[in-house]
């Protein structure tokens, strides 16, 4: 049985992305849609290796030096924020176009 895949989009977040990125619903439906029928096509051993493989095991975690000083930088994620990741990537997505 085949199940088509439904996604939904912010206008405001596609607005942004499109004029930054070029990125359209259209295309990343289409890569979205590519990406899983890619999965779908591997035998389930291969797809578990393959998933296995690419997932992040450990918590994000980014060491960087600069002028000689190393900062470590971690990332929180805090379940009891009132802020949701879309309004976060919005309001990066903002400061990009601001530079």
């Amino acid at each position: 049985m085949s199940q088509k895949a439904h996604y939904e989009f912010d206008e405001h977040l596609m607005e942004a992305l499109d004029q930054t990125l070029g990125y359209t619903p259209e295309n990343i439906r289409q890569r979205i849609d590519s990406r899983l029928a890619w999965l779908a096509a591997m035998p389930d051993e291969e797809r578990a290796a393959y998933l296995r493989r690419t997932m992040y095991p450990v918590p994000l975690d980014f060491t960087e030096e600069i002028d000689g000083t190393t900062y470590a930088v971690n990332a929180v994620f805090n379940d009891r924020s009132d802020v949701t990741m879309q309004e976060k990537a919005e309001r990066f997505i903002a400061s990009q176009q601001k530079e």
